[in-house]
């Protein structure tokens, strides 16, 4: 319910950032596993921060939280076998590149981020076919859009 709510009202995207809700959905990412009751959930919760951070009054907002750079980059490597969450991750990692230059700073000084980039990017998929093969190319293009930025 609060993925359409924030999809299609502005105004719920501000009051979900004024009650202070954006720490609570990365805390609440972070602790989710990869149980299929989980992992519909961490899609859920991506996709609200998704919209949060296309939102522009709220955009800063999502990448201003103090642990969102490493959760994301925890569930980057938690959700690799997964495409479709983790093209969300890699979207949510690109936005945040192309709203905040001190990001794009961050991520340039982490070489494990980096390697990390490099490794997934260059990832072959395996036993994977149709949508998900569609999501792990498109994973492959946003990892190399991101490494563009960084370089």
């Amino acid at each position: 319910m609060v993925e359409l709510v924030t999809s299609l009202l502005p105004w719920a995207c501000d009051a979900a950032a004024e009650a202070g809700a954006i720490p609570v959905l990365y805390d609440f990412l972070e602790s989710l596993n990869k149980s299929e009751p989980h992992l519909d959930m961490a899609n859920t919760t991506l996709q609200i921060l998704l919209y949060l951070i296309r939102y522009q009054k709220t955009s800063h907002l999502a990448v201003e939280t103090t642990c969102f750079l490493d959760v994301l980059l925890d569930r980057m490597v938690a959700f690799k076998e997964k495409p479709f969450l983790m093209l969300k991750v890699l979207k949510l990692i690109y936005l945040s590149c192309c709203h905040k230059s001190q990001f794009v700073d961050l991520l340039k000084e982490n070489q494990v981020v980096l390697k990390r980039l490099h490794a997934l990017g260059s990832a072959k998929p395996h036993k994977i076919k149709g949508q998900e093969l569609n999501a792990h190319k498109r994973c492959a293009e946003l990892i190399s859009r991101i490494l563009g930025l960084l370089s």
